[in-house]
């Protein structure tokens, strides 16, 4: 037995990449049940039914996008409907346009600001609200960038 059997699992930006390879690892270790989320419905769904085809745990994808709180508080009523809690929260999604500092417009800038800080903060609230109300002693984890410890040129 291992720290993700029997356990419902959120994971953000699991159309490709990052996301789904967690996804896929949760579902190979254990897990119960997954919700995977993302943009790209197209992707997203082909993502869940190769994961559910081919590890049997059910896989329920929620197209949202992380910069409408309404969509992030969406993808966690969906969690709880479907399998009525969650353990786990992946915070993995993110937008990764860039710009420079001087050509970066306050549009790309607010919609950065957006996906990857002002979303995971709503997830994040909405699973605890989650996990309180059934005492579930889960995870959250935050996946951020290297780019965290040192400066990039290329990266405002």
């Amino acid at each position: 037995m291992n720290r993700i059997d029997g356990k419902i699992c959120v994971i953000t930006g699991s159309t490709q990449g990052l996301g789904a390879a967690i996804a896929r690892e949760f579902a190979t270790s254990g897990a119960a049940g997954l919700v995977t989320l993302g943009r790209d419905a197209t992707k997203g769904k082909a993502v869940a039914e190769a994961i559910t085809a081919d590890t049997d745990v059910p896989v329920h994808f929620v197209s949202a996008d992380l910069g409408n709180i309404e969509d992030c508080r969406n993808v966690l009523a969906e969690a709880d409907r479907v399998f009525g809690r969650v353990d786990v929260l992946v915070n993995a999604g993110a937008l990764t346009h860039r710009g420079t500092i001087l050509d970066t417009s306050p549009e790309l800038f607010d919609r950065m600001f957006a996906i990857n800080v002002r979303g995971p903060f709503f997830l994040i609230q909405e699973t605890l609200k989650l996990m309180i109300r059934d005492g579930v002693k889960g995870a959250i984890v935050n996946i951020g960038s290297i780019s965290a410890h040192a400066g990039q040129s290329f990266i405002s």
